[in-house]
């Protein structure tokens, strides 16, 4: 579509085309600015439903907290006397496999003492058995090689 330009409208129509310009500037600006009201009005009611949804999640927000604060706070306490709880009972139990290994140790210790003693008390029995028996023996060596001797 072709547009003029102002060069092109003959001097005895400016005027017209200045009243045409001035009417359709008015009727696109009462348009615009209509739109534009129409639009505030909806920004305007949307701002509206925010600060109402915004109120009610704060409010929300609030009574949860306040409806959840104890429950927190007890679940915080029931942890805290969990954990003391579980340390004594470890502390507990490893002072008690302590005192149990020490004893078992010990058990040990004095059962394998008992064992090294009576394996000496053996090992000298057996000496006073060899020095008994190998005296014997050299009784009767003597013993016989006296007889050989006293035989010739």
């Amino acid at each position: 579509m072709p547009t003029l330009t102002e060069e092109q409208i003959p001097p005895e129509e400016e005027e017209l085309f200045r009243e045409f310009q001035a009417y359709v500037r008015s009727v696109y600006g009462a348009a615009t600015s209509g739109a534009i009201d129409v639009l505030d009005q909806h920004a305007s009611a949307l701002g509206a439903q925010i600060s109402k949804l915004t109120q009610t999640v704060e409010a929300s927000r609030a009574a949860y907290t306040e409806l959840f604060a104890p429950a927190v706070a007890n679940f915080e306490a029931s942890s805290q006397q969990i954990i003391a709880s579980l340390d004594s009972n470890t502390r507990t139990a490893l002072a008690s496999l302590r005192t149990e290994t020490e004893t078992i140790v010990q058990r040990r210790i004095e059962a394998l003492d008992q064992r090294v003693s009576e394996m000496l008390a053996a090992q000298r029995i057996l000496k006073t058995w060899v020095v008994a028996m190998g005296g014997s023996i050299l009784v009767f060596a003597v013993g016989i090689l006296a007889a050989v001797l006293m035989g010739q």
